[in-house]
C-alpha cells in the first residue's frame, strides 16, 4: 500500500484529514508486527497493536480530526539504546498510536521530497536498494578499466566520506537550517501560511518531540532528530539534497550515499579534489562534521601503487564500502570483520541449536539444524542473519563463498559428531550433508539470485 503522490495545493493536510490514510498505516503497522514476530524493545504503551487494528476505524476518524487541527498532542518519546551487529545505537521509542502518526507523516514527507532526491542516494528510498549502489560502482570500475588498455594509466581517485554522529547531530533548534528546509519544500502543499504552520508544527513534533529516559526530567533536543522513528530517515535523506545535487554534476564521477556513508570516485583529481571541497563547504553549512577517523582520500588501483601525480595519496587495491569490499577488477567480497562476525554467528547459532535438540536422534538434529541454517540465509526470514543480504546480492567473490560453505559444514559435523576439526568429516561427510540434510550453499543461492 502506498499513497499516491500529487504534487498540488493542500495536499499534505487533505491526507491527513483522511481516515483511511491512517487505516492504512494501521494495517502496515500490524502486518509488519506479526511478520516480525511482535519483538518490541520495551512494552510502554497499555493499548497493544492488535487492539488498535481491531478499532482502527474509529481511531482513524479521530485521528482525521484532530491531526490537521493540530489538537494532537505526543506522549515523551523514551530515548534509549539497542544493540546492532556493530555497535550500539540510540533510539527513540512512541507509544503505538505515536507510532502510527509519525508513519503518517514520514510517508507524507517522504512522496514530498522524493523529487529532489538524487538518483546517487540509496538509503530508505522504494527501488532503489542499498546493494545497488555497489553494484553500480563495480559497473563504473569496468567501465574505467575498459577506457584504459595501459594498466600504469588505469586508476581512480576515490573519496571515502562518514558524517560524524549523523542524525544525532543535524541541528534542531528554533534558527536550525532544517526547518527553512522543510518549509520551502513543503510551500508548495499549502494553501495558505497558515496551513504551512500547521505542517510545520506537525514536523517539529514529530522531529523534535519531548524526550525523556530513566531517572531525567523530559527535555527537547537542540541537536539530533528523533531517531528510530519513521521520519528520522526521510530527513537523513533529505539533509543532504544539496550535498547530492553538487556531487552528482561533477563530469565523468561516480558518487553514492547510503544514509550518512559517501563514496565518491573519480579519474581525474582535479575532480576529486573539487569534490572534498564541495563536501567541507556543504557539510560546515548545514552545520555537521565529518568524521576524521573514516575519511579517506586514496588512489585506487589494481596494484595498489601510490599515485604518480600526486604522491601523498595513498594507494589502495580495495575499497570498503557499506560492509562489503570491492577489488579494482570489480570483484566483491565481505570485509574481514564482517566474514568473522558472520562465522561466528554461524558457529554460535549451530552449537546452540544442537544443544537444544540433544534428545532427538542425530539424523533429526542434522535435519533441524540445516533448516535452520537456510531460514538464516535468507534475507527475508525473521532470523536471517545481518550479512544475509550482501551473501546473496552483492557479493561476487565465488571463492570466499566456497571457504564460507567448507567452514559451516565443518562447523555442523563438528556439532554432530562431536569431534573436531576435519576428522570430523570422516562421520558426516561434506557431500552428506549436502545430499542427504540439505545443508544450504552459498555459492548455489548466490548463483540462483536475480536482481
Amino acid at each position: 500500500m502506498s499513497f499516491r503522490f500529487r504534487r498540488q495545493k493542500g495536499y499534505f493536510l487533505s491526507q491527513l484529514s483522511d481516515p483511511e490514510t491512517y487505516v492504512k498505516e494501521i494495517v502496515r503497522a500490524y502486518e509488519r508486527e506479526i511478520q516480525k514476530g511482535n519483538r518490541s524493545l520495551r512494552k510502554r504503551e497499555e493499548l497493544p497493536l492488535s487492539a488498535i487494528y481491531l478499532k482502527r476505524r474509529s481511531l482513524s476518524r479521530a485521528l482525521a480530526k484532530s491531526v490537521p487541527r493540530g489538537e494532537y498532542r505526543f506522549r515523551p518519546f523514551f530515548r534509549t539504546h539497542i544493540r546492532t551487529a556493530t555497535k550500539w545505537r540510540v533510539v527513540h521509542q512512541t507509544v503505538k498510536v505515536d507510532h502510527i502518526v509519525c508513519g503518517v507523516v514520514a510517508r507524507l514527507l517522504g512522496e514530498a521530497i522524493e523529487p529532489l532526491l538524487s538518483d546517487s542516494l540509496y538509503s530508505y528510498r522504494t527501488g532503489k536498494d542499498w546493494w545497488k549502489a555497489i553494484s553500480h560502482f563495480t559497473t563504473y570500475i569496468r567501465e574505467h578499466r575498459s577506457t584504459f588498455t595501459n594498466v600504469r594509466d588505469r586508476g581512480l581517485y576515490v573519496i571515502r566520506d562518514d558524517v560524524r554522529e549523523y542524525t544525532d547531530s543535524i541541528p534542531v533548534g528554533t534558527a536550525a537550517p532544517l526547518w527553512k528546509m522543510l518549509s520551502q519544500t513543503l510551500e508548495s502543499f499549502a494553501t495558505s501560511p497558515p496551513d504551512l504552520d500547521a505542517i510545520t508544527e506537525l514536523l517539529r513534533a514529530t522531529l523534535r518531540p519531548v524526550v525523556t529516559e530513566d531517572r531525567h526530567f523530559p527535555y527537547c533536543h537542540t541537536f539530533g532528530i528523533s531517531t528510530g522513528t519513521q521520519v528520522s530517515n526521510v530527513v537523513a535523506n533529505f539533509y543532504l539534497v544539496e550535498l547530492d545535487s553538487k556531487l552528482g554534476q561533477l563530469e565523468g564521477a561516480f558518487y553514492a550515499r547510503y544514509g550518512d556513508d559517501l563514496l565518491f570516485a573519480s579519474p581525474s583529481i582535479a575532480v576529486a579534489q573539487e569534490a572534498r571541497r564541495q563536501i567541507d563547504q556543504t557539510v560546515a553549512k548545514l552545520k555537521l562534521t565529518m568524521n576524521a577517523a573514516k575519511r579517506d582520500f586514496l588512489f585506487f588501483n589494481g596494484a595498489g601503487r601510490e599515485s604518480e601525480s600526486v604522491p601523498k595519496v595513498k594507494g589502495c587495491s580495495q575499497i570498503t564500502f557499506l560492509g562489503c569490499s570491492v577489488r579494482f577488477d570489480g570483484t566483491v567480497s565481505l570485509k574481514r570483520s564482517e566474514a568473522r562476525r558472520f562465522l561466528r554467528s554461524i558457529r554460535y547459532r549451530v552449537r546452540n541449536s544442537n544443544r537444544v535438540l540433544h534428545n532427538l536422534r542425530v539424523e533429526q538434529r542434522a535435519t533441524e539444524i540445516c533448516h535452520m541454517l537456510g531460514r538464516v540465509f535468507n534475507p527475508m526470514d525473521v532470523i536471517a542473519d545481518p550479512s544475509a543480504g550482501m551473501l546473496r546480492r552483492c557479493v561476487t567473490d565465488r571463492l570466499q563463498l566456497k571457504a564460507f560453505d567448507r567452514d559451516i559444514a565443518l562447523e555442523v559435523a563438528s556439532a554432530l559428531s562431536g569431534r573436531s576439526g576435519q576428522s570430523a568429516f570422516r562421520v558426516f561427510p561434506y557431500r552428506m550433508l549436502r545430499r542427504e540434510f540439505k545443508l544450504p550453499s552459498l555459492v548455489v543461492l548466490r548463483n540462483q539470485w536475480r536482481s
